[in-house]
């Protein structure tokens, strides 16, 4: 007895709500209401390393202030200011102009130990969605005065179809095609390298 009239309350409950929250069939959809969309999510790493010819305190004047000169990812063709602030709280900037009040802010630093790690979250090109990304760079001394950068790159939120597999070919880029070659060209501080004409 007690279960019958439990599933009759539900069902005078869903019956009340629903005639509640209901819209007549001729009233017009309201041009103004929220839209809910389910979007895919999921969370993944992409790790790389790669041998640098220069010593860690070059690799890291090389990754931190102007890093225009290898960095080709940009939201503006002829940014005023990129580079990496490496600080706690500081951040990954790309001005506009040259007062710095138009740009992005790409990503901000949580951890800077200098000539040793660098950590900064922000969703770098996925700017504008749900994302959260996560990059670690650590630099180790190997023989020559050489430097191995390991970097692992935490993903997690909105997942197009294709993220990981784009994401993985950037940082390839990045750190192996465009640093690695303006280090190995004897380029420093963010100026112009005869390495990418």
């Amino acid at each position: 007895m007690t279960e019958k009239l439990g599933f009759a309350v539900a069902a005078l409950m869903v019956v009340l709500v629903g005639g509640t929250f209901s819209r007549p069939a001729s009233a017009a959809p309201d041009e103004s209401a929220p839209v809910i969309t389910p979007v895919p999510s999921r969370a993944y790493e992409v790790t790389l390393e790669v041998a640098l010819a220069a010593s860690p305190a070059a690799v890291w004047e090389t990754i931190t202030g102007d890093i225009s000169g290898w960095w080709d990812h940009r939201f503006s063709e002829r940014p005023a200011a990129f580079f990496i602030d490496a600080r706690p709280g500081g951040g990954f900037f790309e001005y506009f102009d040259a007062d710095g009040k138009n740009g992005v802010r790409h990503a901000v630093v949580l951890r800077a130990e200098k000539e040793r790690s660098l950590v900064f979250e922000g969703p770098l090109g996925f700017l504008g969605d749900a994302v959260s990304v996560v990059t670690n760079w650590t630099l180790t001394p190997i023989s020559g005065d050489r430097t191995r950068l390991a970097a692992r790159i935490s993903v997690s939120g909105l997942d197009r179809e294709g993220n990981a597999e784009a994401l993985a070919g950037v940082w390839h880029h990045f750190l192996v095609e465009r640093l690695a070659g303006y280090l190995a060209a004897g380029c420093r501080g963010g100026a112009p390298c005869a390495a990418f004409p």
